[in-house]
């Protein structure tokens, strides 16, 4: 036994050898430094106040493990050491149970579910240690006046000091021991650690009892338990740091996958977000409702009940006085059931939430909406978790400003198309009354020329053969013309489509098709009902023209198959060459007017484009357009009704 203790005494000194002291303060000074260090250092990275309360709690220890370095430095000084002998006792053990208090309390924070307790117990703890230590310090002197030789350690405060101490400190690990027992995991190093700090308490109140007698027992084990509690604690929290950086990373890893996983919907990646700060938060539910006019309408939502009503009067919700604040902080609200909210908001009794967070979104530094999470249990978060909801409102409010560009870019792009389509129409419908007019009129006069210049040549001799040749000559430029003004109108306009049908001009421009380029084209057409709608067959028709020409002009076929067929009153056709196959790049491509043209033409209807390039192998185009336009089926119902 005497062995073991003059072993610890090695390290805590308390046998007699006052040289050991040295290492009984020198050894926890640094450990306590340690202590500090990391836990400076890691404040000044997150700002986490239970990291600055270990710190300071760490610091108070070092202070006082340098303090009792310097006491024992002036033993041999005699005059000095009476001197400090007379005040830093009473010091001494405040700053111990200070240190001991902070200690438990920030681990408290840390483990404790019950998040008002640890507040109460350093509360209780601060206001225990400064009453004992006001009324100690004065008596203190006075019992040196009253027995000189006393030794540190025997006066009576120095009990209360240990009995405060133990209580706690006991209260910690009992505190620990039931949130283990409540499914918090609690490590055993860190009960170890407070069960070292009570036994040294403990084993100081029996050697108090026993007027100091034991010391030689008692003050091995008690140096050692109380150095060796130091590095154990910073064990503890180092592993909590590693914890908390590995989640950290966790969060950033499922922020940055939950980006690139975003599509162009932004009400779809607005309630992804939602439930992504729903998921890192832990919260029971998440929303994001948006302000519109006096109303608040939930886009983003996660985990809320099924009878939640995503649309309400803005009127009294804990979401709309996020809104009115419009900070960048985090809005917290605990304990909701005993706030005014609790009859203005009827979602938190109806719900039974306890704890509220709401970060106002903005776009363009105007409020727009809220982020708000639910708890039904009391919660307090972090600045990681404040940091973390501000940079998930932040991509909200980016989110929300791209779609109200898109909307913007949308609406400009429909009254585009709308002018394009209503240009497109008076073009049509001017070509049509060109093509007229020059058939009636122009045609007209050609062929009453004709009939004169046939007139003229009955009456010229025929022995004036320079004027035979030169009725002739006019002839032949006046049939040229007749034909010039035909194709001039069927270009224009042609005939056939408004006269026969959208079936018979296809067939006929393919075969024109093939007359002017040699290339192959053959029609196969299904049975297609009567088209009624003149812009559905334009389109179409324009549509093929267009394409034949891309096909002349860059494909390089040698054969063209089309297809027209009906099918649930949709109209589709198809058109196959086996040229060098269009690119991915040309078919995107802005400055590519002729597959714009049939892009637009074919939306103009309602209808559907879509071109498929194979490399040598050719491209098929693929056209779908309704046979209905949209309210026919209403019209014929009404019509019906009437």
């Amino acid at each position: 036994m005497n062995y073991l203790l003059d072993m610890l005494a090695q390290f805590g000194g308390g046998r007699g050898d006052p040289g050991n002291n040295f290492v009984r303060f020198l050894l926890p000074s640094i450990f306590w430094a340690t202590l500090a260090y990391i836990t400076i250092k890691q404040w000044r990275k997150e700002r986490e106040r239970r990291d600055i309360i270990i710190a300071v709690a760490a610091l108070i220890g070092l202070m006082r493990e340098l303090l009792m370095f310097g006491i024992e430095l002036c033993c041999n000084r005699p005059k000095l050491f009476d001197t400090l002998h007379q005040f830093y006792p009473p010091i001494e053990h405040a700053i111990s149970l200070t240190a001991s208090i902070l200690i438990g309390y920030a681990f408290l924070r840390y483990f404790s579910p019950m998040k008002r307790f640890p507040r109460l117990y350093l509360r209780a703890g601060i206001v225990v240690s400064i009453i004992i230590y006001l009324l100690t310090a004065p008596l203190w002197i006075d019992f040196l006046k009253q027995y000189p030789e006393a030794l540190f350690g025997i006066f009576w405060g120095d009990m209360v000091f240990r009995i405060a101490g133990a209580i706690l400190t006991g209260t910690v690990i009992i505190s620990l021991i039931s949130a283990e027992r409540s499914g918090t995991h609690i490590p055993n190093m860190l009960l170890l650690a407070f069960s070292f700090l009570f036994l040294d308490e403990f084993l100081m109140l029996i050697n108090i009892a026993h007027n100091d007698s034991l010391s030689d027992l008692y003050a091995p084990i008690r140096h050692n338990l109380h150095i060796w509690a130091i590095p154990m604690i910073t064990s503890v929290y180092w592993g909590e740091l590693k914890t908390r950086v590995m989640k950290n990373e966790k969060r950033l890893t499922m922020l940055n996958d939950a980006f690139l996983g975003f599509g162009d919907d932004a009400n779809k990646n607005i309630n992804a977000l939602t439930a992504l700060a729903g998921e890192l938060l832990d919260s029971t539910c998440a929303m994001y409702n948006r302000r519109e006019d006096d109303l608040l309408r939930t886009i983003g939502q996660w985990h809320l009940p099924p009878d939640y009503n995503p649309l309400g009067k803005i009127e009294g919700r804990i979401c709309s006085d996020v809104m009115k604040g419009g900070s960048d902080d985090l809005f917290v609200l605990r304990n909701i059931q005993y706030t005014p909210y609790a009859e203005s908001d009827r979602k938190v009794l109806q719900y039974k939430l306890q704890t509220y967070l709401g970060m106002a979104v903005k776009k363009n530094a105007d409020v727009i909406g809220a982020l708000c999470l639910g708890y039904l249990r009391d919660y307090f978060p972090s600045n990681a978790d404040k940091k973390l909801i501000g940079i998930i409102a932040s991509a909200v409010g980016v989110e929300e400003e791209r779609r109200e560009e898109k909307e913007k870019l949308k609406k400009t792009g429909e009254e585009l198309r709308t002018l394009s389509l209503h240009q497109e129409s008076a073009r049509e419908k001017e070509r049509t009354l060109i093509a007229r007019e020059i058939h009636d009129e122009l045609g007209q006069s050609l062929t009453a020329l004709n009939m004169d210049l046939a007139w003229l040549r009955k009456q010229t001799p025929e022995a004036d053969v320079r004027a035979h040749e030169k009725i002739k000559s006019m002839a032949d430029l006046v049939n040229f013309t007749i034909q010039s003004v035909k194709k001039l109108c069927t270009e224009l306009r042609p005939s056939i489509l408004d006269d026969f049908g959208l079936i018979a001009a296809i067939e006929w421009q393919a075969e024109q098709f093939q007359n002017r380029t040699g290339i192959l084209c053959k029609v196969t057409c299904g049975d297609i009902g009567e088209i009624q709608h003149k812009e559905l067959s334009t389109a179409i028709f324009r549509a093929f023209q267009e394409a034949l020409t891309n096909i002349a002009r860059h494909a390089n076929a040698t054969i063209v198959k089309v297809s027209l067929e009906e099918a649930d009153d949709i109209l589709r056709m198809d058109i196959d060459d086996n040229g060098i196959g269009i690119n991915k790049e040309l078919s995107n491509n802005h400055q590519s007017f002729g597959i714009i043209g049939i892009r637009e033409r074919i939306l103009s209807v309602g209808g559907d484009f879509k071109i498929i390039g194979i490399p040598n192998r050719g491209t098929i185009l693929k056209i779908s357009a309704p046979l209905r336009k949209r309210g026919d089926d209403n019209d014929d119902k009404s019509s019906h009704n009437r």
